[in-house]
């Protein structure tokens, strides 16, 4: 794994990576907790929006387009 590579993990966990200095030679072991990305969305979401413009009568119904 270089400083460029990406751990990735299908579920959240503890992983323990060893890493070794090229020119140090030293070592580290760290214990890492691994977690779930939160989801992004390129979408705004409004709960019951269409219902809430349907419930409104036809003059919202014609303003909303």
């Amino acid at each position: 794994m270089t400083a460029q590579e990406q751990l990735i993990a299908a579920d959240e966990t503890m992983v323990t990576l060893s890493v070794t200095g090229n020119v140090s030679a030293r070592s580290v072991s760290p214990v890492i907790k691994v977690t779930v990305a939160p989801e992004d969305s390129d979408f705004l979401i409004i709960e019951n929006n269409l219902s809430e413009i349907a419930d409104a009568g036809g003059e919202a119904q014609v303003e909303s387009r």
